[in-house]
């Protein structure tokens, strides 16, 4: 997670210097629901479509509370009969 934390820090503090940043928030929602839709038909893991979604926003300067994450991982272990308590 860490990880993943600081590569879409630095994309985004890349894309913030080249001045490409989103013109609108219903473009950033459009876009995630395209990927959405084209990574469950792939067979991506809920998990996975998250965290794209995580990255996207931050790229894009929306601000998502990093327990979206955590809640969707819990939610998709307690969905598949694990226990994270």
């Amino acid at each position: 997670m860490e990880k993943t934390e600081a590569l879409v820090g630095k994309t985004g503090q890349e894309l913030a210097k080249k001045g490409k940043l989103p013109q609108s928030h219903g473009g950033v929602a459009n876009l995630l629901k395209v990927l959405t839709k084209t990574m469950k038909e792939q067979g991506s893991a809920i998990n996975t479509i998250a965290k794209m979604q995580y990255a996207i926003c931050i790229q894009a300067g929306i601000y998502v509370i990093p327990e979206f994450l955590t809640d969707v991982l819990v939610a998709d272990d307690i969905m598949n009969g694990g226990d994270r308590t």
